[in-house]
């Protein structure tokens, strides 16, 4: 699905666009148009190299089950406030990178669709910076070496755990300098 929105960006067949859609329905409904798309999405078209991983790719809702049951026996009835919390806000912050962040901020790539918001790379480790994941969409890093004031904390996570051995990188990413 990720595929296919890059391969039309904003344009009809894009899954998640907030032109096509409206900016506060990808705001707000984000999780529900990529429900959509995942369920009418062509796995041989879009992600035939894409390995199987086993039992929890094909059963992936029990992660949730698994971090909501952990919250409970961590928090008690207080981890289902925690979870809906956690939920929500992951949700408000997938909306804001798919819907904000194709209208408005500021661009390190002109060529290159979408914006990169500061504010929302904070709330997002570092998704925010959507302009630049747009102009390399395979990258891990999301930050440019010449812009000292794009924080994206998710290239730091992976490179702290590269570090410790529980991560690899599959591909460098591109340089980053400005197209």
């Amino acid at each position: 699905m990720h595929r296919k929105h890059h391969a039309f960006t904003d344009v009809p067949g894009d899954p998640h666009s907030p032109f096509l859609e409206g900016l506060a329905n990808i705001h707000l409904w984000n999780n529900q148009y990529y429900a959509r798309a995942v369920a009418t999405i062509d796995v041989d078209k879009w992600a035939k190299d894409v390995p199987d991983y086993g039992f929890f790719d094909r059963h992936n809702h029990l992660g949730l089950v698994i971090l909501t049951t952990s919250l409970c026996v961590l928090l008690g009835w207080w981890g289902l406030l925690a979870f809906g919390l956690y939920a929500a806000s992951a949700s408000l912050i997938a909306g804001l990178v798919n819907g904000l962040c194709h209208v408005s901020g500021y661009k390190t790539y002109p060529k290159a669709d979408a914006f990169n918001s500061r504010i929302v790379a904070w709330l997002s480790a570092g998704e925010g910076l959507h302009n630049n994941h747009h102009y390399d969409p395979r990258s891990p890093k999301l930050r440019t070496g010449d812009r000292w004031f794009e924080l994206d904390t998710g290239w730091l996570c992976i490179k702290f755990l590269r570090a410790i051995g529980q991560a690899k990188l599959v591909r460098e990413e591109k340089e980053n300098h400005p197209a």
